[in-house]
């Protein structure tokens, strides 16, 4: 008898999990293996026809980007707060430079959002303020060319070696810088440059050749984003997300692993007795399905029937993938956020919340000190002072508007005046017309300084600041 090939043992290799971020980008996209389904690992003894046919079937439920875009997006829900303590106009270059911060046209605001999806997946992300390398003798040609500092993000799979003070404080970095190309759908990257900044220098090595020069800045002018805690000097955390992401490679094997047994025995077999070896012969040639009618002897002694396969596997596997899902939200602090259908005590909502809006309230941190870092090294490259001002929201609540306007309305009637008022009024804006704006936002805010100076002077000098 020959042997049937279909029923060899298992020789498909299983392919580990050597690069964490390519997981995690993986992960995210659903790109790599969660697309051509070679992260799900083989059965033993499962054949490689029967191997190709569950990746070809595979799908993957994509938990990881749900879980980031939740952890990100409300952090930018609102604009910023940003302004320039009324100078905007002596410092218009900075201005053109949030409205165009890697000259590509993005604005602060979406490159930080773009910035912290990467720091929050990876667990750090890199931020680099250059300047343009050649600087023409006036302003006019410097805004006509744009010829001042931009950023770049570099991602941490990028960096090849860093170093730190005692104080946790960059004092060098390299990182590599590739080039894409594509043919078809393949894609390939080939190393273009590769950099290392110091304190005081920096090394461009491209082409077989290699270019260094002074900066003079005193810093080295890279910002870490930290999407998730990291001890001082750590500039390698091992990402959070990288949990989740394991969690979701067990939900993917487990969705192709319930499949496999709905496909092949979802539906019940027909059971029909026979007699003699002519009924073998007879039933070779039946066809059955739901169009088709079957015949029997109404006077023989049993019936045929159907037999289906026991139900318990099935919903063992899909018990096991509710509890998954569930182990995600609750390890991502999101068990307030994504819809959870549990019944928990008033106080442990609440607490579930206190948990995601702390959680919401770091990130926001993060991105404020790293987008103040920002202007100080725009300051450095420029040698000028901004005087910038940068708040991101700490609470992520459902603002109630009414609520809002009756908490201003009680601090402005206890008439304390001077700087509490002006900063009263100044929380008052920035709640109601954060979202306004840059010149209009700044017009306010101006508008309110020269209210509370009248006002100081007024008092002062005993008269109505409304007269002449």
């Amino acid at each position: 008898m020959a042997e049937n090939k279909d029923s060899a043992p298992n020789i498909i290799p299983f392919v580990p999990i050597n690069d964490n971020y390519e997981f995690l980008d993986h992960a995210y996209t659903g790109g790599g293996g969660f697309l051509d389904g070679s992260y799900l690992v083989p059965h033993v003894q499962e054949t490689p026809t029967k191997y190709s046919r569950r990746k070809a079937l595979s799908y993957y439920a994509n938990y990881v980007k749900t879980v980031v875009n939740s952890l990100v997006d409300p952090v930018f829900r609102k604009q910023a707060v940003r302004d320039w303590d009324g100078r905007e106009r002596e410092n218009e270059l900075f201005s053109l430079f949030q409205k165009d911060v890697d000259r590509k046209g993005t604005t602060i605001q979406r490159f930080m959002k773009k910035t912290l999806k990467k720091a929050k997946l990876h667990g750090v992300a890199f931020l680099v303020v250059d300047n343009a390398p050649d600087q023409p003798v006036n302003q006019a040609e410097v805004i006509a060319q744009r010829a001042f500092p931009y950023v770049y993000l570099v991602q941490a799979r990028q960096v090849k070696a860093y170093e730190c003070n005692k104080d946790g404080i960059l004092t060098s970095i390299t990182y590599e810088i590739y080039s894409r190309q594509a043919s078809g759908t393949a894609v390939t990257q080939k190393l273009a440059e590769r950099w290392t900044w110091t304190e005081t220098s920096w090394k461009k090595e491209a082409g077989g050749g290699t270019t260094e020069t002074e900066h003079n800045l005193g810093v080295v002018p890279v910002i870490p984003l930290f999407g998730t805690e990291a001890d001082d000097g750590d500039m390698s955390p091992v990402s959070d997300m990288l949990a989740i992401a394991r969690i979701n490679l067990a939900i993917f094997n487990l969705c192709s692993e319930l499949r496999e047994p709905l496909r092949n025995q979802a539906f019940a077999m027909l059971c029909y007795p026979i007699t003699d070896s002519a009924d073998f012969d007879r039933l070779k040639d039946m066809v059955t399905g739901t169009e088709t009618a079957l015949g029997y002897d109404g006077t023989a002694g049993t019936a045929p029937s159907f037999i289906s396969p026991s139900a318990d596997q099935a919903a063992l596997i899909q018990n096991e993938l509710s509890r998954l899902v569930d182990e995600i939200y609750r390890i991502a602090n999101l068990t307030s956020v994504v819809g959870l259908q549990q019944k928990v005590s008033g106080v442990a909502k609440q607490w579930d919340f206190e948990q995601t809006n702390q959680c919401l309230a770091d990130l926001a941190e993060n991105c404020q000190n790293a987008e103040l870092r920002i202007a100080y090294l725009f300051e450095k490259w420029t040698n000028s002072t901004l005087h910038y001002r940068c708040v991101y929201p700490d609470d992520f609540g459902i603002v109630d508007i009414g609520a809002a306007l009756d908490e201003v309305t009680k601090a402005m009637d206890l008439n304390i005046g001077g700087k509490f008022q002006k900063e009263v009024k100044r929380k008052a804006a920035e709640t109601f017309l954060g979202d306004l704006p840059e010149d209009r936002f700044d017009a306010v805010m101006e508008d309110i300084e020269q209210q509370t100076e009248a006002v100081q002077q007024a008092a002062a000098f005993k008269i109505n600041p409304g007269e002449n």
